[in-house]
Formats: structure tokens, C-alpha cells, sequence
């Protein structure tokens, strides 16, 4: 909490010094890159105007090659914002998470996540779907995936 008071106590100079630095920040390292995310977390609390500043550099830390600051990106945008582009953007982190991860526990951790926000659980396993279909194998070739409600039609 001490490190905090002095980080509010510098005014606004560090967060300026990170919108200067936007185009850097999925540069740095990721016990930084996770300071930033707690730093915008911590600000939005206190000023929750001011959320839309953020998102900007909330989305540049979403290329960041660390799956635990793509994560708390996801957390942090969900947090955020009701917008169907950040809720999008955090199940399609999400999605990769699942598919893109061998630990069944960071599995569990994000599926767990998911049934926070209902929208969010419903984006993210219409994804998934479609990811599915791609990976099926060409022996299926009667099977016709149809997006607008998520089956799965095969025909023999």
C-alpha cells in the first residue's frame, strides 16, 4: 500500500509516461507488463472515467508472448468494459488459452473464468466450435458447421 501513495503521489506522470510509451509496452518484460495491468487496475478503481484511456494499452499487452499477461489482459478488459469488441477480444485470448495449452489446471483457471460473465462463455464456445470444425479430419467431409447457432450437421 506504501508503494501505491507514492506512485499517486507523482500525479499523473507515470500514467503519461505510459501512454507515451504504448507502442513499447508489449516490448517489456512480464513482471512489468503485469505492474501496468495492476497500475491501470488500481487507477480505474479510483477514477472509473477514466477506463477508456486504458484499453488501448490493455489491447497492445494482448501480443505479449507471456499466457499469464494475455490472461490478466483478458481479466483486466472484461473488468473494464462492457463493449462487445473488448469482450470479444478477451474471449478470443481465452479461446487461445484453451487450445494453445497443455496444463489442464490453466484450463480449469480459465474455464472457470469464463462462467463469470455469461456473454463472455457464449463467445468463447461458439470459437471454440469453429475450431473444432477446422481441426476435424477431411473424412468428414459431409459435415457442415453452421455458425449462426453453433451445430454441427453431418450428413451420411
Amino acid at each position: 500500500m506504501h508503494a501505491w501513495s507514492k506512485v499517486k503521489a507523482c500525479g499523473g506522470l507515470l500514467i503519461l509516461h505510459l501512454a507515451a510509451q504504448v507502442d513499447n509496452v508489449a516490448h517489456w518484460g512480464d513482471i512489468l507488463q503485469m505492474a501496468v495491468l495492476e497500475l491501470i487496475r488500481k487507477v480505474c478503481r479510483s477514477n472509473p472515467n477514466e477506463k477508456g484511456k486504458y484499453i488501448k494499452i490493455i489491447l497492445a499487452l494482448l501480443q505479449s508472448t507471456s499466457s499469464a499477461v494475455v490472461y490478466e489482459c483478458a481479466v483486466t478488459l472484461v473488468s473494464l468494459s462492457n463493449a462487445p469488441s473488448a469482450i470479444k477480444a478477451a474471449a478470443n485470448c481465452y479461446c487461445q488459452m484453451l487450445v494453445s495449452q497443455s496444463d489442464n489446471n490453466v484450463k480449469l483457471i480459465v474455464l472457470d473464468r469464463l462462467q463469470v460473465t455469461p456473454l463472455l462463455l457464449h463467445i468463447t464456445l461458439q470459437s471454440l466450435q469453429w475450431a473444432l470444425v477446422c481441426c476435424l479430419p477431411a473424412r468428414l467431409d459431409h459435415c457442415y458447421f453452421h455458425k449462426g447457432d453453433g451445430m454441427l450437421l453431418c450428413m451420411s
